[in-house]
Formats: C-alpha cells, sequence, structure tokens
C-alpha cells in the first residue's frame, strides 16, 4: 500500500516548483514592468524639485500678500488721518456730546467735590462705569474724580455741572447714568469707598 506513495511525493513536488516558478513568471510580468527609477537618488532629487518648486510658489504668494497688506495699511492710515481732522474739526465747534438735556451755563459752586489724587495712591477702575473709555477717564481725574463713591454722591446740580465741564464729552454723565452705576459699584467694592 505504501510501495506507490514516494511516486505521489515526487510529483507533488514536482507540482509545487512548477507552481512558484509560473508565480514568479506572472508576478515578474505584471509588477517588473513598471518604471521604476534606476536608484532611490533619482527619486530622490525628484522631491527635492517638486518641494523647491511649491516653495518658490508660497514665496511669490507671499510676497503678493505683503504688498497687499502694506497697501491696505497706508489706506487705514489716511482713514485714521481724516477721521483725526474730522474729530478735531467737530470738537472745535463744539457738537461732539451736544444733548438738549445739558445745562450749558453752571455755577462753579455746584462743582462736585474732587480730590487731590487718589486715596492710598489707587483710583478705582473709571471704565466699569458704561460709558467711560480711556480718554474719558483721564479726563475726570483731571478734575479730580478718581473713585466711585465720588461720583455715587453727585446731586443733580453736580451732574449738570460735569455734564457741562467735560469738554468733548458734554451730557455723558446723565445720557450714561453714572450715579446710578457708580452706586451699584460702591456696593460691590466697599473697601475702596472712604
Amino acid at each position: 500500500m505504501f510501495k506507490d506513495w514516494g511516486f505521489l511525493v515526487t510529483e507533488m513536488i514536482e507540482l509545487l516548483i512548477i507552481a512558484t516558478l509560473l508565480g514568479l513568471i506572472a508576478g515578474w510580468l505584471i509588477w517588473g514592468r513598471q518604471h521604476r527609477p534606476t536608484n532611490s537618488n533619482d527619486a530622490l532629487r525628484q522631491g527635492v524639485t517638486r518641494q523647491q518648486e511649491t516653495l518658490r510658489a508660497c514665496q511669490a504668494h507671499l510676497a503678493e500678500t505683503d504688498t497687499a497688506l502694506a497697501a491696505l495699511q497706508g489706506d487705514l492710515d489716511a482713514l485714521n488721518t481724516a477721521l483725526q481732522d474730522a474729530l478735531s474739526s467737530l470738537q472745535a465747534v463744539n457738537f461732539i456730546g451736544a444733548d438738549d438735556d445739558v445745562i450749558e451755563e453752571v455755577d462753579e459752586r455746584f462743582k462736585p467735590a474732587v480730590l487731590a489724587k487718589p486715596r492710598n495712591g489707587q483710583p478705582d477702575d473709571l471704565k466699569q462705569i458704561l460709558g467711560i473709555g480711556p480718554r474719558l477717564e483721564q479726563r475726570c481725574h483731571a478734575l479730580g474724580v478718581f473713585h466711585y463713591d465720588q461720583i455715587s454722591r453727585w446731586t443733580e446740580a453736580e451732574v449738570a455741572w460735569m455734564d457741562a465741564n467735560l469738554n468733548g464729552f458734554k451730557g455723558r454723565v446723565s445720557r450714561d447714568h453714572w450715579v446710578q452705576q457708580a452706586k451699584q459699584l460702591t456696593r460691590e467694592h466697599p473697601s475702596k469707598t472712604a
């Protein structure tokens, strides 16, 4: 029974060798004909060349963007200059902040109590009051107003005096309700009051 097995094993080995050779030939025919660079240096050179082209294109685009940005900056500077000129002329005519509710002529005896300098050398951040920006805060400091509690105690006559004497910002105290806001801020920050 096992006498003819040697013949079968030999046949199987021969068939496996033939199948392997056919597979190698088929693989070479399918994949071996594709173009491959002769060596890896050619592939690297091609990759570097593509990257350099991309870099040059990006540099050209950046130069165009810088030129456009410089032109826009010039336009912005011209507009800012025109705006400052317009604001200066409006302030000279005294139209900024004009309001029918503002009392223009107010007696000096209604000037609110002011300080020569802030208590403890530290003024309150008056910009926390809606309607007060950095320039208006500086104007308040120049008039001797540094703290929320000062503003919170103003009478109607003192509000009218401040409205009339905030050059360039006339009417802001009453229009933006500074006294009410200052009262709220004084309650929120009691340690900053006198």
